[in-house]
């Protein structure tokens, strides 16, 4: 399991609770938080903010379309001039103590989902000068994958379209947002862009302001900021873990261009040229 050290004051509107969970056992962190109750408008060099998260988990297969539980996690996500950290606690390890969802099936038969059960998750790096990011896999296991990907980008390969739907989320100015990949959309999201940020939860990069709600559509999560301090001091060391240290794979570069269709297949052609 993994250790923390924390010295954090966080006001929290909502009370909550776990998540899924990814093999870390060697992170030690010191983390200064000072939350506040008051959302304004606010300028800085760094931003540390902390997040509940609820994730729908679903059946596979015949029960693909049910509902098996939600479990909840704390995200806490730390930006210092352009570099951004982000992982997540879990909050439901002592409510599935196995590692899984286990449920009745109707033929009386025991259906289980494996949930990801290490105590940090989610592990993610961005750093916007260099362009490259550095992630550690999440994984629904009980063994340790001690590896993290490391992969460069383009700065706007992620496409967010600002809508011109605004509202007031505890004092904070937010406007709506999406992201899609290839039309299938990943991303709604409500932004504060009076809070400079261009990365956010579960490492999402590109966005334009602090997320003070957002929605994970093909991962059926949802994130909401409990609390956020402006120009607190961040400890260097916490952008740095132990994990890091560990095994890189280098992952191919996020290129936007990669994301423009290259016309037809040759199976495509052939098929268009037996139909002439």
């Amino acid at each position: 399991m993994a250790t923390l050290r924390q010295k954090t004051t966080f006001v929290l509107r909502n009370p909550a609770g776990g998540c899924p969970r990814i093999f870390m056992k060697n992170l030690i962190i010191t983390f200064f938080a000072f939350a506040t109750l008051s959302f304004g408008k606010v300028a800085g060099q760094s931003v540390v903010a902390n997040y509940l998260i609820s994730q729908d988990i679903y059946g596979t297969g015949d029960l693909s379309e049910k509902k098996l539980a939600t479990i909840q996690s704390r995200g806490y996500l730390y930006r210092q001039n352009n570099q951004y950290i982000y992982f997540e606690r879990p909050n439901y390890l002592e409510t599935y103590p196995n590692g899984s969802v286990e449920i009745q099936t109707g033929n009386n038969q025991q259906y289980s989902r494996a949930l990801c059960m290490d105590t940090i998750q989610r592990l993610s790096f961005v750093d916007m000068d260099s362009l490259q990011r550095i992630y550690r896999p999440h994984i629904a296991a009980k063994h340790p994958l001690r590896v993290n990907y490391r992969q460069s980008f383009e700065a706007d390969y992620f496409s967010w379209i600002m809508l011109p739907e605004v509202r007031e989320i505890n004092g904070l100015k937010c406007q709506k947002a999406t992201m899609s990949i290839r039309d299938n959309l990943q991303w709604i999201v409500w932004v504060a862009t009076e809070v400079p940020m261009q990365a956010g939860v579960l490492g999402v990069i590109g966005i334009p302001g602090l997320i003070v709600e957002a929605d994970c559509v093909p991962l059926k999560t949802r994130y909401v900021l409990q609390s956020y301090s402006v120009g607190t001091s961040i400890p260097q060391s916490v952008f740095k873990p132990a994990e890091f240290l560990e095994k890189f794979d280098e992952m191919p570069a996020l290129r936007k261009a990669n994301l423009v269709p290259k016309g037809p297949s040759k199976i495509q052609r052939q098929a268009e040229l037996s139909n002439q």
